[in-house]
């Protein structure tokens, strides 16, 4: 696969263990992914309004505080200026029910070890990116 462009995403989640863990499995991917993480759902608002570039999508954990998954990803969605931005739920949970409702792109549960979460890593960005035609979404 030949990328003419990374693909910068962003990591909502509260656990530093969560972040090392999806960072690690990243570095896995023969693809060109660079991530900025967060802890705090209010910390990536900031980012995202702030910032004149956003990310080309949003992974964020449903169980988190203070601002849950849900409340963060609702305001992410009622923000014109950022609601575009594509947003994955990752969660250790294995009920996925209703979370396109909540204005999700996909869910991705997640996994026991760092090899599993970079296959479904893999399949999401090969999925959601054209990874051959300048990843356009």
């Amino acid at each position: 696969m030949t990328l003419t462009k990374t693909i910068h995403c962003y990591l909502i989640d509260d656990d530093p263990d969560e972040i090392e863990i999806f960072l690690l499995a990243l570095g896995e991917l023969d693809l060109p992914v660079e991530c900025t993480p967060f802890m705090h759902c209010q910390e990536a608002l900031d980012a995202l309004l702030r910032d004149n570039s956003h990310p080309d999508c949003i992974f964020m954990d449903l169980f988190m505080g203070p601002t849950s998954g849900k409340e963060c990803l609702e305001l992410i969605t009622s923000t014109e200026l950022i609601s575009h931005i594509p947003t994955v739920i990752l969660s250790g949970s294995e009920d996925t029910i209703g979370f396109e409702k909540l204005g999700a792109q996909t869910f991705i549960k997640k996994s026991s070890t760092i090899g599993e979460l970079a296959l479904q890593l893999k399949d999401y960005f090969t999925s959601y990116f054209d990874v051959n035609n300048d990843l356009g979404i």
